[in-house]
């Protein structure tokens, strides 16, 4: 008797003993949901761009006799040479222009070219640069004018061209470079 009451005493803790372990083991029927959000920010650099196209180039100048002053580019070369800013430049810019010595059958001063400078309405010209023979060409950069082009609109500006010849120059046929850089403004010079 005593043994079959240990056995039941046994029997009811086993079945205590599974209840509990069943109660602790049970899945819950839902679990609750929660979510992060985590949050960050993003940073992007938009370069300044500067497009700029010549157009009326390259300047030429008729047959001149030694000794003549100021005389204007022809009409289908230089006068006028019109720098365009594009309509994709979106930065204020500024225009310097420069030139090499002639060459030919010999040689003289780029300075003997002069220019001046018409600038759109929404830019400005170098005031020395007007009238003409308006300003001397340099073998160094000379700013020129400079444009607010942040319009999405391409703008026009003019440089006319004049022509003084020393007064015993060799004949022959004299070439140079010309250079217009542009560049945005503040940057610096070319």
């Amino acid at each position: 008797m005593n043994s079959g009451r240990i056995a039941l005493g046994f029997i009811i803790i086993a079945i205590i003993a599974m209840g509990f372990l069943f109660s602790v083991a049970k899945m819950p029927s839902s679990y609750a949901v929660t979510s992060v959000i985590n949050a960050t920010t993003a940073q992007v650099i938009v370069n300044g761009l500067v497009s700029t196209t010549l157009f009326g180039v390259p300047i030429f100048f008729s047959g001149m006799d030694p000794g003549a002053t100021n005389q204007a580019a022809n009409t289908t070369g230089g006068f006028p040479m019109i720098v365009q800013i594009d309509g994709t430049t979106n930065t204020d810019v500024n225009v310097y222009i420069n030139g090499t010595n002639f060459a030919g059958a010999g040689s003289f001063n780029v300075g003997n070219m002069s220019y001046n400078v018409t600038a759109n309405n929404s830019g400005g010209g170098n005031a020395t640069c007007v009238g003409v023979g308006g300003c001397k060409y340099s073998t160094l950069w000379g700013w020129a004018f400079n444009e607010t082009a942040r319009s999405g609109t391409a703008r026009n500006s003019t440089i006319h061209h004049w022509m003084s010849i020393p007064a015993v120059q060799l004949p022959g046929t004299y070439t140079n470079n010309v250079a217009v850089c542009t560049r945005q403004l503040g940057s610096g010079t070319c």
